[in-house]
């Protein structure tokens, strides 16, 4: 078996992409987590958190919501009192562990937020402890899962495409932190110059991503 924090993918990756995708994203979890305490920024903070807004010009805060068009976001902010959102998201924020977090997501959630919304905000407010489950993070990780395991290029690419082709089910989420680690040091170790400090899986998603949007979106 392949050691996957040291796979030859990862020479081939585009790291200005991974690092401009991470620079953006760090700077709109710097935005979320100033927002979070501040009651009355909660309509700023939901609309950052949740949905379509963006900081700069760069990258909305959920894009598990935002990529899935109007009939994901909007039903979330139209739908939810945006002080509601705001407690979901302290409470999301004060997980220490996994099953903290996976407690919340299987618990009551506030109007059509799923686990891939939910798990992304937990990641852009604590990236030190958790990742996104959703298609792209998925993917990513299950092309390191196979490369890890000795698969081919062609194999690991196929089973990738097969697994990322529908939502992924909550149960695979504490399953995913060995790749998503191995992600996140592959990420300290060519990206040099970031700030990863309580960030790493922020930036384990924007190798995932990245490995979804270069390689296996590709056909």
């Amino acid at each position: 078996m392949a050691d996957a924090g040291a796979l030859p993918i990862w020479d081939e990756l585009n790291w200005d992409t991974v690092t401009g995708l991470y620079t953006e994203r760090k700077a709109t979890s710097d935005a979320m987590r100033g927002l979070l305490d501040q009651d009355d920024k909660a309509e700023q903070f939901t609309l950052l958190s949740f949905g379509p807004e963006q900081r700069g010009g760069g990258s909305a805060g959920n894009y598990s919501a935002l990529v899935k068009g109007d009939a994901s976001y909007k039903p979330i902010l139209d739908e939810n009192d945006k002080a509601e959102l705001q407690r979901f998201a302290r409470t999301v924020a004060a997980c220490q562990s996994v099953s903290d977090l996976v407690g919340v997501v299987e618990g009551t959630r506030p109007f059509g937020v799923g686990a891939s919304v939910a798990s992304e905000l937990a990641m852009m407010l604590a990236g030190g402890r958790f990742w996104t489950l959703n298609k792209k993070t998925i993917g990513g990780r299950s092309l390191v899962l196979r490369l890890g395991e000795g698969a081919t290029m062609a194999e690991a690419l196929e089973y990738a495409r097969l697994v990322s082709s529908s939502e992924p089910p909550l149960r695979l989420y504490r399953e995913m932190e060995p790749q998503m680690e191995a992600m996140a040091a592959a990420m300290a170790e060519h990206a040099t110059g970031l700030d990863l400090e309580g960030a790493r899986f922020i930036g384990a998603d924007c190798v995932a991503n990245t490995l979804f949007d270069d390689l296996i979106a590709q056909k």
